[in-house]
């Protein structure tokens, strides 16, 4: 996406090497926050749907710090990419050696701070994806099956696209639009665990 988006400009603007100067630095930065952030919406949704989430914020190391190993990895794996290319992508504007530094370096030092920021913008919108997503599943289990009774809590499994619905005590499972309901158990084959018996052992504790 990066490469596309900046190839775009010389090509069309053309063999205009004063105006490509000009506007270098900043379709290379607007293309790097855009290639930043088609990245950021999927930084903790995987964790949030298996329930990762909520073992990181359970685990005895502190949640800053694994937060900040996700920041990270984040932008080793798009951020850094970004600045390597950036030299060579700076050559289509005609850009001098020095002004390729100076871009690098920009780069190098802006690109972690978008992925910061963009990572407490992705721990915001997800939780309002998530009350939007358990608040669908409310709706459709009310309208379809009344006698099911007031809702508890709806909250996320560890199998993706699954959640748990409590009614007290009682513990049943639906899709993520609440079209199908599942009355059983759920166990955990890798670690040989009954989710189920284990939520409601907590839950009558």
């Amino acid at each position: 996406f990066f490469m596309i988006v900046v190839s775009l400009f010389p090509l069309g603007i053309g063999p205009e090497t004063a105006m490509l100067r000009r506007i270098a630095p900043g379709v290379l930065w607007v293309a790097a926050l855009l290639a930043a952030m088609l990245s950021l919406n999927r930084l903790f949704a995987t964790d949030h749907q298996d329930g990762t989430l909520e073992q990181m914020a359970l685990s005895p190391t502190p949640l800053a710090v694994l937060v900040s190993g996700k920041v990270l990895a984040h932008w080793l794996t798009a951020g850094l990419p970004l600045v390597l290319l950036a030299p060579v992508l700076g050559i289509q504007f005609d850009l001098s050696a020095r002004s390729l530094g100076i871009l690098m370096l920009s780069l190098l030092l802006g690109t972690p701070i978008l992925s910061l920021i963009g990572a407490i913008g992705a721990a915001l919108t997800l939780g309002l994806s998530a009350q939007a997503q358990e608040s669908a599943i409310r709706k459709t289990l009310a309208e379809r099956i009344p006698q099911m009774g007031k809702i508890d809590e709806v909250r996320p499994t560890a199998m993706p696209g699954l959640y748990e619905v409590r009614i007290g005590t009682d513990v049943f499972y639906a899709d993520a639009k609440g079209n199908y309901v599942i009355q059983g158990e759920l166990i955990d084959t890798k670690a040989r665990r009954n989710l189920t018996e284990d939520r409601i052992n907590k839950l009558t504790a």
